[in-house]
């Protein structure tokens, strides 16, 4: 994952970009991405995000 800056101050907001690799699976999937962060509150935060693959990666062009 990379985040649009590496420091935000108190209250401001950002973008995480993640890039998930779907070469080879297909069907439901589910995947986290941690975030650690100095907020002795919140020091880390997991992120969770669900999908459904219905072309494989590799057959992606045979599908166009």
């Amino acid at each position: 994952a990379i985040g649009d800056k590496s420091e935000f101050k108190k209250g401001e907001e950002g973008e995480i970009i993640v890039t998930f690799a779907t070469a080879g699976r297909l069907g439901a999937q589910s995947k986290t991405v941690t975030v650690q962060s100095n907020d002795p509150k919140h020091p880390t935060v997991v992120l969770s995000f669900t999908c459904e693959i219905l072309v494989n990666g590799e057959n992606a062009k045979e599908a166009k």
